[in-house]
């Protein structure tokens, strides 16, 4: 039998423990999570930017030589 609730989500992580909220049950997690709230097994997500973000151009080809006179 696993007991999942009473569940503890925090804010920024490992960065800052104060910043945490105990959930009871699934809607109370919901809400938590979509506040940014995770638990702190879960990794960062990183923000996307530049060439990474899904709508950047693709890139083809080689990239273009440098020519240092």
């Amino acid at each position: 039998m696993v007991i999942e609730y009473p569940k503890a989500l925090y804010l920024r992580g490992w960065d800052d423990l104060a910043a945490c909220v105990t959930v009871q049950d699934v809607g109370q997690e919901q809400d938590a999570r979509a506040e940014g709230y995770r638990s702190l097994v879960e990794p960062v997500a990183k923000a996307q930017t530049g060439h990474d973000a899904p709508d950047a151009p693709k890139r083809r080809g080689r990239p273009f030589k440098v020519i240092q006179s």
